[in-house]
């Protein structure tokens, strides 16, 4: 076999390598990368192959921040601003990108409270939660925080969110 031959096979292997990974769900150009790095894909074929992925709007980093987020926002399990952009980066997407993309589909969707309520919405199934255990009431209250912290939301949307708990720990 010539060199050129291992090259255009090794070219085709990697485009077919990143295809079947596009087919199960888009990636982000830096996971796409990691994961054929993983595959000892040398890095100039990567490049060529990740160029033209790009070229023909395979690999798109605002189209996976605008799907990533869309998902985020709609899912059942409630996540955070700081959350989503977290996991945004840690994709590869870049800040600006991640930042922009949020605030473009927030604007989209009218977010001035709906982070509010999806905090809210998390909130109610914990508190629940942490009133069945029979928790003490401080330490429910900082046990919420936690989760929602965790969850992405910030001190402010929190502190609301506990404002809002009644003033016993008594279930009504």
């Amino acid at each position: 076999m010539t060199e050129p031959d291992s090259i255009d096979e090794l070219l085709e292997k990697c485009r077919e390598a990143a295809l079947r990974l596009l087919e199960q769900r888009l990636h982000s150009r830096a996971e796409l990368d990691r994961k054929l790095r993983e595959r000892a894909y040398p890095s100039p074929i990567r490049v060529a192959i990740l160029a033209d992925l790009e070229r023909v709007g395979l690999v798109d980093d605002r189209q996976f921040a605008e799907a990533f987020v869309r998902q985020k926002l709609d899912s059942s399990r409630p996540l955070g601003r700081q959350r989503i952009l977290l996991d945004l980066r840690r994709r590869g997407i870049a800040a600006e990108l991640a930042e922009n993309t949020f605030a473009d589909i927030a604007a989209e969707d009218g977010d001035d409270d709906s982070e509010l309520e999806r905090a809210r919405a998390a909130a109610e199934r914990k508190w629940a939660s942490l009133v069945r255990s029979g928790r003490e009431y401080q330490k429910a209250r900082a046990s919420l925080y936690r989760f929602l912290a965790g969850r992405g939301f910030s001190g402010d949307i929190v502190r609301r969110i506990l404002d809002e708990l009644p003033s016993s720990p008594d279930p009504e």
